[in-house]
This record gives C-alpha cells, sequence and structure tokens, in this order.
C-alpha cells in the first residue's frame, strides 16, 4: 500500500516523525527508502572535528554513501552537547580568568610546534610505529576541514560550530607577528548559509579570523561567546572585545545579510561596530545581546551611529537572562518613523 503513495507525500510525512520511526518507514520497502532519504540524511551530527575526517575516509571509499551524503545532506553541527562540557564552563567561572583556560591555546600551539620540531614531517612506509605516532602528534589545519566540507557537501546550508571543540581538534596555523596577524593563508569555500559560532572566547582574534576565513561567504553569521552562570562570576570572559570585532572587520564579509553577536558591552568601542557595519554592504540585520542593559549614553551614541548607517534600533527584548536589539536596514528615514519607535524609546524593555 506504502508502494502507491507518491514519494512526495513519504517525504513530507516522515519529516513530522522522530529519527527512529523514520529509519523504520525507509525499512518497509525500496520505494519508502528512497522517498525517506533525504529526510535521514538531512542533519548530520558529530562531536569532534576528527570525526569529519572518519567520514571523509570513509565515503571516500563508498561512492554510494559520498553521493547520498552530497546530495541530501544541508545542515551539519560540530557540537559537545555533554554535561561535561557546561561543568567546564561552571568551573571556569568560578575560578575566574586566570584559570578559565584563555591562556591554554597559546601553550597549546606552543607545544604542538615544539613537537613539530621533535618529529619532523618526514615519514617512511616501513616505520609503521613512528608514522601512528607522528598522526596522534600532529593536527589538520582548519582550511582542511573547510574543504572537506565544501568536497563532501556542496549543498550544506547550516553549519554550527563550537569553538572549543574545534580548537581542540585542529590546528590555526602560526602567528604571523612580524608582518600582519590576520594574513590570509586560506582558501574562501562555496558556504554560503547560516554559519553559528558558539561558545567563543573572547580575545582570540587570530583564531576567530583562521576559523572564519574560509566561510567569507556566508550570508548570515552568529558569533556567541562562551555562556556566563553567574554575574558574580567574571563576566568578562564571554563578553566580546574590540579586537574581536577587528578581526570580523579584516573577514570582509561583503555576503553577510544578517549578523548576530553575543555578548557585547558598554565597553566595547562604538565606532568599531560601526566601522564593522560599514564593511559590510549588504548587511539588512544587526542583533546585539548583552548581559547587562547598556547605559542610556551608551546607547544613545551607538544608535545614533547605527542610525547614519541606515540600521534603525527596534525595541529591546528582555530574553531569559540577557538583553537583546535587533537593528534593521531601512533605505529611507520615514519608513523607519512609521514602523519603530524613537530611540530613548526603545530602551524599555519588553
Amino acid at each position: 500500500m506504502l508502494q502507491e503513495l507518491p514519494p512526495e507525500l513519504l517525504s513530507s510525512i516522515s519529516s513530522y516523525l522522530s529519527l527512529e520511526s523514520a529509519s523504520a518507514l525507509s525499512l518497509t520497502c525500496n520505494h519508502c527508502y528512497w522517498a525517506v532519504l533525504p529526510v535521514i540524511y538531512h542533519d548530520l551530527s558529530i562531536t569532534k572535528p576528527e570525526e569529519l575526517f572518519a567520514l571523509s575516509s570513509r565515503l571516500s571509499k563508498n561512492k554510494l554513501y559520498a553521493e547520498r551524503a552530497s546530495r541530501y545532506v544541508r545542515s551539519l553541527s560540530i557540537v559537545d552537547h555533554s554535561q561535561r562540557t557546561l561543568a567546564r564552563y561552571a568551573v571556569t567561572s568560578v575560578l575566574d580568568h586566570v584559570l578559565s583556560g584563555w591562556e591554554l591555546l597559546e601553550q597549546q600551539e606552543e607545544q604542538e610546534t615544539m613537537m613539530d620540531e621533535y618529529y619532523p614531517e618526514e615519514e617512511t612506509v616501513d616505520n609503521e610505529r613512528y608514522s601512528n605516532k607522528n598522526m596522534q602528534k600532529k593536527k589538520h589545519h582548519v582550511q582542511s576541514m573547510a574543504t572537506i566540507l565544501d568536497n563532501l557537501f556542496p549543498r550544506l546550508v547550516n553549519l554550527t560550530m563550537e569553538f572549543d571543540q574545534i580548537a581542540k581538534g585542529l590546528r590555526f596555523g602560526k602567528r604571523q607577528q612580524d608582518i600582519d596577524v590576520f594574513s590570509p593563508t586560506n582558501t574562501v569555500i562555496r558556504f554560503c548559509g547560516n554559519l553559528k559560532l558558539m561558545n567563543y572566547r573572547p580575545c582570540h582574534p587570530h583564531h576567530l579570523y583562521s576559523l572564519l576565513f574560509p566561510f567569507a561567504k556566508c550570508t548570515q553569521l552568529t558569533l556567541h561567546t562562551r555562556p556566563y552562570l553567574s554575574l558574580c562570576a567574571a563576566i568578562q570572559d564571554s563578553l566580546l572585545m574590540d579586537q574581536d570585532i577587528e578581526a570580523l572587520i579584516r573577514l570582509d564579509l561583503k555576503y553577510l545579510e544578517r549578523l548576530e553577536l553575543a555578548y557585547v558591552d558598554d565597553f566595547l568601542d562604538v565606532q568599531k561596530l560601526c566601522q564593522l557595519v560599514k564593511s559590510l554592504p549588504n548587511l539588512n540585520q544587526l542583533s546585539l545581546e548583552w548581559i547587562l542593559p547598556p547605559s542610556l549614553d551608551y546607547y544613545d551614541e551607538l544608535g545614533k551611529c547605527l542610525i547614519q548607517l541606515s540600521l534603525y534600533p527596534g525595541p529591546m527584548t528582555r530574553l531569559k537572562s540577557t538583553y537583546s536589539v535587533l537593528f534593521q536596514h531601512h533605505p529611507s528615514p520615514s519608513a523607519h518613523t512609521d514602523t519603530v519607535s524613537p530611540l530613548l524609546s526603545s530602551m524599555r524593555v519588553y
């Protein structure tokens, strides 16, 4: 009976089912399998970037599955959802940024550099033990991950990455201290969808730039710092800094239409934010999220600066524990006055 139903109807039905139920439906007959296949392959979730390279190796040996992945995968997340992640943030928030791991990325890179010098890149096929040990010591470059994503999933439209997972599993390359820390050494891939970078550690512009550069054609970008668990803890560990904004400016995200930044604060330079907006010619929406509501003077200066760039603020919305404002592009001031309340009135919390 199911074989008589059109595949479009079966695919629509499976989209309302759980993954387990959709998988069971696909096993009933060959007709159902091909109808449900796009739904099963639509979302892909992994916890470590190393798993992406393992997946690439397996797909290279199976052309059928590689073709299906290329055709159907639309969303990919590289996020660790375990409770250990939340517990780690709780510990680091209590112990302040001195013990939070801000310096761990630099220390880790120094150790990897020493390992590269101790274990040279030359390997021989006969020395299998040495080769395996060397592979364990070395990490793939972040550009390699972007290239694999571009090759395996050319129709990808949603990509979510957790900064800590990427930092632990990949290397970002050496800093160019004498030339330009933001000098691009990567290539931009075809990805032009929605990019989310979660749990970012502020004050790491080199890592931020290296990670986002291959995805410079994205149309939506969400940059969210590590969660704060208490106002009594060091919330500065969760606040974007001027150097982070500078990294975004240097990325030249000329295709970006929507940008979400969390968390920001009053000490973030208003002119830096406006300079960022100027570097985004196609930006239509800018969402800013505060842990503590901004002062009237700061918000007034920020609003006036963004209004000059045709970005007008909506009302400030109170979320569960933060405050958010959406600035939207209006080509003419008259169109704005009919739809949005005046600047200081938008500071009212709803």
